[in-house]
């Protein structure tokens, strides 16, 4: 086994260029090729001679080279599940390198989510109970939502399993995690370090969490709202945390996901009873100040200064939240001179209206969308006869937002301008795909197209004698 062992760390230099082969910044027709020579048996070869309890540097780069090669290839995913009894002999030894991998494989096969064994996912679950490591979540949540489709089967089995093992991902929220978490703002690297990764871990539970509640489980939902305790994120806990701007973008995007998934949209019919509480109005009202608060460049932008994180948020995700709970509302709270709602509503709207006005040029359709769709909404859900409203509409803003110009005789007519702003918009974005599907190929994805043509048609029957005139047919194709 020694002699063994030694010949296998002589392979470490060849696997690490092969990995750098098909990498992120390696032409694709590299991995393709790679693809094709079936790279990915050697690897799998590689790690059942070695022992389980084997964790060197040979174990990991050798599951990292296989996920590279799993890439946009499920033949060989599916071939990589034939041999989990070896990804299952390591998952003590290098727990996060064989996560990387599962994730790789199922994150774009459905068939195999379907399939996936479910001692495979309570023993990420045990893992994850161990050391709330954000890739064990990960991997979960791929193999909830693989291709951007949700296996019911697979949400019930994570939360089964979580509850079952007490996995807690609310130990990431609360005052006390509050003060763990400003570790990555501390000067020494490890307390910066460990901030990261908790603040990963975090996410990575939030987005988990908000994947079993996907596709209106209304079960899920439940254990999330305080059915099961371990699983349990309290609003007053969401709150302090959207209000926290020490967390990165990322992180209040999680959280306001999490909320729309658990609080707001609770079920398929009725509007949610949590919609009232003062919390979710509190949210609201914090994140409009946000967009209130953004700073504006030299043209009179708002938008222009966001980073990308900041974008997502504020621009994506916020709106499509804010949408949710703002559609849900009883209509008669909206229109209360009292209702807290309203008011954080008629801010909202007023914050949407400058944002829209100064910043449109900044904006692609698909970006302006969403806002358009929730300033809309607020424009017509709100009372009209609100002084502030009743100013939005008479100095044009409201009017010019939705639609451009037209004198707003009254609310109706505004909405029909709306209207004719979303049209244009819808039309905006059909034209841009139909754009994207003209463009020309660069020359290395024309190459990786040609290699697979080529492939496809050397193999086929009838191509024997005549190679050359079939590689001209299809480089010409």
């Amino acid at each position: 086994l020694e002699g063994r062992l030694v010949v296998i760390r002589q392979l470490d230099p060849l696997v690490l260029e092969l990995l750098e082969m098909i990498g992120d910044s390696a032409p694709p027709v590299a991995r393709k090729l790679l693809q094709r020579k079936r790279v990915h048996r050697i690897m799998l070869r590689l790690l059942r001679c070695l022992p389980a309890d084997y964790h060197e540097t040979s174990v990991p780069i050798c599951y990292s080279a296989l996920a590279g090669l799993c890439d946009g290839a499920p033949d060989i995913q599916a071939e990589v599940v034939t041999h989990m009894d070896v990804l299952i002999a390591h998952l003590d030894a290098v727990p996060v390198s064989v996560s990387m991998l599962l994730s790789a494989v199922y994150a774009d096969n459905l068939d195999l989510a379907y399939s996936v064994d479910e001692s495979l996912i309570d023993q990420l679950c045990q893992l994850a109970k161990a050391e709330l490591h954000a890739t064990y979540l990960i991997t979960l949540r791929v193999l909830i939502s693989p291709c951007s489709q949700t296996v019911r089967r697979n949400q019930n089995l994570v939360t089964k399993h979580m509850d079952k093992h007490e996995v807690a991902p609310n130990l990431c929220s609360g005052p006390a995690a509050r003060k763990i978490r400003q570790g990555h703002t501390v000067a020494t690297a490890g307390a910066r370090g460990r901030g990261k990764a908790f603040i990963n871990s975090y996410v990575a539970s939030l987005e988990l969490m908000s994947s079993t509640m996907q596709e209106l489980n209304l079960e899920n939902k439940a254990r999330c709202r305080g059915l099961s305790p371990s699983l349990t994120l309290t609003l007053k806990d969401l709150e302090a945390d959207v209000a926290d701007r020490s967390l990165p973008p990322r992180a209040r995007a999680a959280v306001l996901k999490f909320l729309q998934e658990a609080y707001i949209e609770t079920d398929g019919g009725a509007p949610s009873t949590f919609l009232l509480h003062p919390e979710l109005c509190s949210v609201m009202d914090k994140m409009a100040r946000d967009l209130e608060l953004l700073e504006v460049d030299s043209q009179g932008s708002f938008v222009s200064r966001l980073g990308t994180g900041e974008r997502v948020l504020l621009l994506e995700v916020f709106p499509e939240v804010a949408l949710s709970f703002f559609s849900q509302l009883p209509g008669a709270d909206l229109i209360r001179n009292d209702s807290p709602r309203a008011r954080v509503g008629l801010r909202l709207l007023e914050a949407l209206a400058s944002l829209l006005l100064s910043s449109r040029h900044d904006l692609t359709p698909a970006a302006e969308r969403p806002l358009l769709l929730l300033t809309s909404l607020l424009a017509q859900r709100l009372d009209p006869a609100q002084p502030r409203l009743r100013t939005l509409i008479d100095t044009d803003r409201l009017p010019d937002v939705l639609g451009g110009g037209i004198p707003p005789y009254s609310v109706g007519t505004v909405l029909a301008v709306q209207c004719e702003r979303a049209n244009e918009l819808e039309r905006r974005i059909a034209e841009e795909e139909v754009k994207q599907l003209d463009q020309a190929l660069d020359v290395q994805s024309g190459v990786a197209v040609f290699a697979g043509e080529f492939a496809a048609v050397m193999a086929a029957a009838g191509s024997g004698g005549g190679e050359f005139e079939c590689l001209v047919q299809t480089l010409v194709k």
